[in-house]
């Protein structure tokens, strides 16, 4: 029998008429503003497998506790704890241990003696070293070790032959023991954000990885012995300072996703093209001045964003992505792309802003499934007139593209011009293409396109740039139905607003708060009168990004100072809801 207690005052639990008290095997004290562990806990010492005490302030632990030998699972997490006690050893049968988020500066010796241990939980601690008596839980198949202080890990550290996942990201490791080569039935290993200035070696031998993470470290180049890895199906060695890839790396043959974004890299490897099950590919934030013919090779890449680096020409091989669904090459160098783009049948957003594009190819009109194009900021004046054969065209930008217009707007602030396909026959022009419109600057621009809300769930608006740091926990979910019984449409806005003055307002009444308390974001909740984005901006609007920094999970005080560092524009998306 499973028995759930909530409240601080709690009922003894009653006696069955025979006079025995019932059996008890689980207790959950969590969220309880509990200071110390209730003595009531004691009463099922004997039977009791699972106790919870997560998010309390908790600063100690009684001794009594250990005596609930049959204790599985303690679950400890968000408390006030700065130790572990020894006789923590007393729990033999313990398989599950979750202290993190405490003040824990160590794990005692003697936790050796729980030898049942299977999944260990202790991110978000002080803990500067593991005890030479840890590596002698051998059952270990999970350990969580994420945001703490440890420089190294034990030298007998392979002898946890069972460990499956180990994340030990955000600490001050340089390098790893050279017994973890022993550790052949790892899956995921995360290593990121911490001191590592090459590829440990051990990792060659780690057959079985299939997810491994080093972003955020110092790494200059990636080995070819990485290609030893040939279960491997994740890879995210993001944000270092890499500038080779060795030729190695197709020897990943079962690779999925690869992540190389915010590096050095002036060129990829020839061998890109043998990745055949690469789905994901980002070159993103580099110095890349070309794409190589054989990325054609990629065969079942859906999302390739090699946006911000100095691309000038894309190889006409680029075609061959015939499942390609996302791609992005914004804030390059690009002055035309190759007619073969138009065998991208399945393509649905592109983002090419931010170029030197003066003509589009005809053959884009192919591009039968395509939503969403972003155009603004290049050299076009018109579209190729295949573009009216874009059936499920949702929306356009193409601002500051004739340019001397755009820059001659003298009122506080300019619209993004977009694009609906529902007015395309407003676009036509007598030459045979579309006639590319700017926006006026005077409060009428800003194209605002409408999605469907289903089952409640908010649609993404055009390629928000979220900075999520839990990797391997689900990404939150926000809601905005606030009337479930109807249909609802949620609009996307993009436009640019004059940095005059430097912050959006956000008082409100009481009543306001307690209606925005209801969702998670950022609102705007008051317009300064006459300011520069009092005719674009309204009440409810709920902020996603604003240039290029994503608004989505932070809280009021971080936007405002965000927006106090914007210089001369402020380029915002924002979600708008409407009634159908």
């Amino acid at each position: 029998m499973t028995t759930k207690r909530n409240l601080f005052v709690r009922l003894v639990p009653c006696r069955c008429l025979r006079g025995e008290e019932e059996t008890v095997t689980t207790l959950d004290y969590s969220h309880c503003s509990l200071e110390q562990v209730p003595k009531e806990i004691f009463t099922f010492e004997k039977t009791l497998e699972e106790l919870y005490l997560d998010a309390n302030q908790i600063e100690e632990l009684p001794k009594q506790l250990f005596n609930c030998q049959s204790l599985h699972k303690l679950s400890l997490p968000d408390n006030d704890l700065t130790t572990l006690p020894a006789s923590i050893a007393n729990l033999i049968n313990l398989r599950e241990l979750d202290v993190s988020k405490n003040g824990i500066q160590e794990f005692p010796e003697n936790i050796k003696n729980c030898k049942v241990l299977t999944i260990v939980e202790a991110s978000v601690n002080p803990i500067s070293k593991l005890p030479d008596g840890f590596s002698q839980l051998l059952n270990l198949t999970q350990l969580y070790l994420n945001d703490a202080f440890l420089e190294f890990l034990p030298a007998n550290f392979g002898r946890l032959t069972k460990l499956q996942i180990l994340e030990l990201r955000e600490n001050q490791l340089k390098m790893l023991p050279k017994t973890m080569n022993r550790l052949t039935q790892l899956e995921r290993l995360d290593l990121g954000s911490n001191e590592f200035t090459e590829v440990p070696e051990v990792l060659e031998q780690l057959n079985g990885l299939k997810e491994f993470w080093m972003d955020g470290n110092r790494l200059t180049f990636i080995p070819g012995l990485i290609g030893s890895l040939k279960q491997l199906t994740y890879l995210d060695v993001s944000k270092n300072n890499i500038d080779t890839v060795e030729e190695g790396i197709s020897g990943c043959e079962s690779l999925q996703d690869l992540l190389l974004s915010s590096n050095s890299l002036q060129q990829l490897p020839e061998s890109i093209g043998l990745l055949k099950k690469l789905t994901t590919l980002k070159i993103d934030e580099n110095q890349l001045m070309y794409l190589p013919d054989s990325i054609g090779g990629l065969i079942s890449i859906e999302e390739l964003d090699c946006s911000f680096n100095e691309i000038e020409a894309l190889p006409s091989s680029i075609g061959q992505l015939s499942n390609i669904r996302t791609f992005a090459a914004d804030h390059n160098y690009l002055q035309q792309l190759p007619p073969e783009i138009g065998f991208w049948k399945h393509v649905t957003v592109l983002f090419l802003h931010s170029n030197k594009l003066e003509t589009l190819p005809e053959e884009m009109g192919d591009m039968q499934k395509l939503k969403v194009i972003n155009l603004s900021d290049n050299r076009m004046k018109n579209l190729p007139f295949s573009f009216t054969k874009l059936q499920q065209l949702t929306a356009m930008w193409l601002s500051d593209n004739q340019s001397m217009l755009s820059r001659s707007f003298n009122s506080n602030f300019a619209a993004v011009s977009s694009f609906h396909y529902g007015s395309s026959r407003d676009l036509h022009s007598s030459q045979g293409s579309l006639a590319l419109s700017v926006a006026d600057g005077r409060g009428s621009g800003g194209h605002v396109f409408r999605m469907p809300l289903s089952n409640g769930q908010m649609c993404q608006p055009p390629r928000p740039q979220a900075n999520y740091s839990q990797v391997h926990h689900p990404l939150p979910q926000a809601s905005v139905a606030r009337h479930p019984s109807r249909e609802q449409l949620i609009d996307y806005l993009m436009l640019k607003v004059a940095h005059q003055p430097p912050y959006i307002q956000s008082q409100c009444s009481p009543r306001q708060v307690h209606e925005l308390a209801k969702q998670e974001g950022i609102f705007v909740t008051r317009v300064q009168p006459e300011g520069p984005a009092s005719k674009l901006l309204q009440p409810g609007d709920k902020i996603i990004q604003a240039n290029g920094y994503s608004f989505i999970n932070i809280d009021h005080g971080q936007a405002v100072s965000l927006l106090k560092t914007f210089q001369n524009t402020v380029e915002l998306i924002i979600i708008r809801e409407v009634s159908s």
